[in-house]
């Protein structure tokens, strides 16, 4: 089964704040000169703690499409854990015109990791439209809205992106800096979601 997973509205903050980094990589807060690298960099190491961890620190809204839904009683699975909710499941009929599947069809089982989307009793899933991603599945993912939200249990992922950011600083400055990612993959690889959440949608 064919699918693709798209940022819909990303979280209203970074994982780490720009006075964090500056203090990470021995920058004054008061010096503004690097703010934009800075900004760069910690980007660049949200993103790659994102898809090395397999999870969603903040809220964000993500679109996964799929050419189909699963055979039988299958599931589908929702990467980025933890999965909030689901705003709707859209699908294209087999006469080409969009629908929204209703809730009594199905439900979600947001404890799991990944969460997974699966058939309420004696429903079954919908035929669909004999086109590429004919089923579009909006939701809602993350631990918490902000920062200051996290627990202490939530710390790591901001853990592993200040030592990301510090690496990526020091590769840009032309200094060793394999220590820190080494140091960033441990953590992120000891609370990755495992691989089973691919492929997204199970046939």
């Amino acid at each position: 089964m064919g699918y693709g997973l798209t940022l819909v509205t990303p979280p209203v903050e970074m994982a780490v704040t720009l006075n964090e980094a500056k203090k990470q990589v021995e920058v004054a807060t008061a010096i503004s000169y690097h703010d934009d690298h800075l900004q760069r960099l910690i980007k660049a190491a949200s993103q790659q703690a994102l898809v090395r961890s397999g999870r969603q620190l903040l809220t964000a809204t993500y679109r996964l499409t799929c050419d189909q839904f699963p055979s039988g009683a299958g599931r589908i699975s929702i990467p980025f854990p933890p999965c909030q909710s689901i705003q709707s499941i859209k699908y294209l009929d087999t006469a080409g015109v969009q629908q929204t599947l209703a809730t009594t069809v199905y439900r979600l089982l947001a404890v799991r990791e990944p969460a997974e989307i699966c058939l309420r009793y004696g429903q079954v899933w919908p035929d669909v439209y004999d086109e590429p991603d004919v089923v579009e599945i909006t939701y809602t993912a993350g631990v918490a809205d902000t920062c200051g939200e996290l627990g202490d249990e939530d710390q790591w992922m901001r853990h592993a992106v200040l030592l990301l950011v510090q690496a990526y600083w020091l590769r840009d400055h032309g200094q060793p800096y394999d220590r820190l990612t080494r140091a960033a993959d441990l953590i992120l690889e000891a609370h990755r979601c495992g691989d089973d959440f691919t492929p997204y949608g199970e046939a």
